[in-house]
């Protein structure tokens, strides 16, 4: 995540995004892939590439408002689509 992260600072995205899903590959369940995948994908304008990322970490912590707020701004990116769910029952 720390190569990630560095990867990010120095405007190499591609090369995050990529060190990212190769974690995800490993791991699914990397809370801290997603996230810093979403904000990522948020931050360029893929919104939809989010969503998916945004769904498993509200499905994890319905409650977190961290989560919720990158939802928001998913949610406020889009135009005319459909919305995240936020229904998880």
């Amino acid at each position: 995540m720390r190569l990630a992260r560095h990867c990010i600072q120095d405007n190499a995205s591609a090369q995050a995004e990529d060190l990212l899903r190769e974690a995800l590959d490993l791991d699914p369940d990397h809370v801290d892939a997603r996230w810093i995948l979403a904000t990522l994908l948020l931050d360029r304008g893929d919104v939809e590439g989010a969503a998916t990322h945004l769904v498993y970490l509200r499905s994890r912590s319905p409650e977190d408002r961290v989560i919720q707020a990158l939802q928001l701004r998913a949610d406020e990116s889009r135009s005319n689509t459909t919305k995240i769910p936020t229904d998880w029952s």
